[in-house]
This record gives C-alpha cells, structure tokens and sequence, in this order.
C-alpha cells in the first residue's frame, strides 16, 4: 500500500509541475515552440479521447479522424459560406461531430473484430470522397480559406485547458459506473451482455463522448491554420498518431496517452528535422522496437519498475503430526 501511494503521490506531483511550466512557457518561448506545444496538445487530447473509447472498450477505432475532419468542416463551411458567427458555428460543428459519432456507434457497435477495424477506416474515406466531390459547398480538393486571424496564443491555453478537461473527463468516467460497463466489454463483452449490461447503448456513448472531444480539436485546428483541404483534416495519420500514442503510453490508462504523446510527438519531430529522407523507415523500426519491448505500455513498465516487492519470509517450522493424524504408507 506504501509503495503505491508512493507512486501517486509522485504522479500527482509531476503532473502539476508540468503543467505550471505549461502555464508559464508563452511568456519565454519563440513561435515555433509555442506552436509545437500546442500541436501536441492537441494530440494529447485526441490520444486522450480515442483511449475513452477504444482503450476503455476494447474497440479499436481506426476512422476516429473522421469526426475531427467533419467538425473542421463544418466550421469552416458555416463560417465562410454562410458568414456565421464564429461561436455559433463552432457550437453546431461540435454537435456535428458528435452527431455523427453516434451514428456510426448505431451502424458499427454490433460487429466486432477486425469488422469494427475495417468499417470505421471505410466510413472515415467514404465522408472524405463525398467532402472532395461537392466542390460547390466544400471547396472540393482546393479546400476552403478561413478569415485569417492570429489564433496562436489562444489556440495554445485552449488545447492546454483541453488536455486537462479531458483527462479529468477520462478519469471520472473510468472510475464510475460507465467506467465499469466499458471495462466490463472490454474483458468479455458476452459476459457483460449476460450480467445485463446494455452492451450496444455503453458502446454508443462511448462513440459519443469521444466523437465530442475529437470534434472540439476540429474546430480549434481549423481556426489555427485558417485554411482547410480533405487531405489535412482526414488525414489517416492523424489516426495514426492519436492511436500509437495512447497504445505506446499505456491503453486503459489516464496517464499513458498523455506520456505517449509527449514521447511519440517528440520522436516525430526530431526524426522529420533531423532524418527528413529517412523519416519514415527509422519511425517504423522505432515503433517495432517499441512494440516488442513494451508491449503493455510505457507507463506500464515504468509503474512496474517503481513498485516495490515484498521480500518473501520463510518459517523454519517444523511440522510435528499429532497422534490423531493419519499417517500414508
């Protein structure tokens, strides 16, 4: 009990040391640093909303950048088509988003497997074909210019206050009655089912409140870079980065994804700066050392590491029968 109160404790405390250097880091940070922390902020919060659903279920979303690229567009669409108010559109692109969430939860949650797998990643490229081929509302393959704004300081307190937010959300939820229905599915959904719990209805809120957040990063990335196409904001490797990290940190866990975004972004970074030709091929070995070594998760291996063992005490006791015991021949 000591040595995992331990750990908390020294979880808790990190945590908000970080998270004071976050606050304090506009005010002695260049552009390109600010902009770099809140890009994986960003990802910090979409690794953070893939894990409420696929880390909690058991359900591995691979179209989860489709409610990122619909809220996106929406925004944009509402905003330079129609000439909404910023606030009114990113509240309707938010409910866009989580809409469609649902709706994909209803059409997919009854299959499972690599069924799941392979439907959402089909529905995410069918939502990019049909954004390409009406030009006339989208902008099609040239996408659509936003009012251009400086939206770098806003965007960096807004994705840190969204990682936090999220991460509470994600803490609450898995410590609570959904947490335990979702945990439940995970470890045997016929089980589950069997003990009465509405597996379909667990399954679609769980969609529902990922679909949320992922839409919330939407709407801010799109105000951030003011200009949108079908090939950024669907883009598979958005999937692939929220996924990876939150895999690589520790599934199921709150701290993990954060920790795996922080090592995998970074990783990200410093390959495309310092190996651009070879990006891609030291990636992928990487990432297969990595999921050889540690295939629970960093955060896993690290708690393990820290957690201290009870040494095991041996009696020399002798055993004397008494006279009422039978003894084999």
């Amino acid at each position: 009990m000591a040595s995992v109160h331990r750990i908390n404790l020294l979880k808790m405390t990190l945590i908000w040391i970080l998270f004071g250097i976050m606050l304090a880091l506009p005010n002695f940070s260049s552009g390109y640093v600010l902009s770099f922390f809140s890009l994986m902020f960003m990802y910090a919060t979409l690794a953070q909303s893939w894990n409420i659903m696929s880390g909690l279920t058991g359900y591995w979303s691979n179209g989860h950048h489709a409610f990122f690229g619909i809220a996106a567009y929406t925004l944009a669409i509402l905003i330079v088509k129609f000439n909404y108010d910023v606030t009114y559109a990113f509240l309707f692109a938010i409910f866009s988003s989580t809409v469609l969430a649902v709706i994909i939860g209803a059409l997919l949650l009854r299959i499972r497997g690599p069924y799941f797998v392979i439907g959402t990643l089909v529905i995410a490229e069918m939502i990019k074909v049909v954004i390409i081929s009406q030009e006339w509302l989208t902008g099609g393959g040239n996408g659509l210019l936003l009012p251009p704004r400086y939206f770098l300081f806003e965007f960096y307190y807004l994705m840190l206050t969204m990682v936090l937010l999220v991460s509470i959300a994600a803490y609450k939820i898995k410590n609570s009655k959904l947490g335990y229905a979702f945990l439940a599915i995970k470890d045997d959904e016929d089980a589950a089912e069997a003990m009465g719990i509405n597996v379909t209805k667990y399954k679609i809120v769980a969609f529902l409140i990922s679909g949320f957040f992922t839409g919330i990063c939407g709407c801010m990335w799109a105000l951030y870079v003011n200009f949108i196409d079908p090939y950024s904001a669907f883009d598979p490797t958005l999937q692939l980065i929220m996924a990876v990290s939150a895999a690589f940190g520790g599934l199921g866990t709150i701290i993990g994804p954060l920790l795996g975004t922080i090592i995998y972004v970074s990783l990200l970074e410093l390959l495309w700066v310092s190996f651009p030709y070879f990006y891609f091929i030291i990636l992928g070995l990487s990432l297969a050392i990595i999921i050889r070594f540690l295939p629970q998760g960093v955060l896993n291996y690290i708690t393990t590491r820290l957690r201290v063992k009870k040494p095991e005490v041996t009696r020399n006791v002798w055993y004397k029968p008494d006279s009422n015991s039978r003894q084999l021949s």
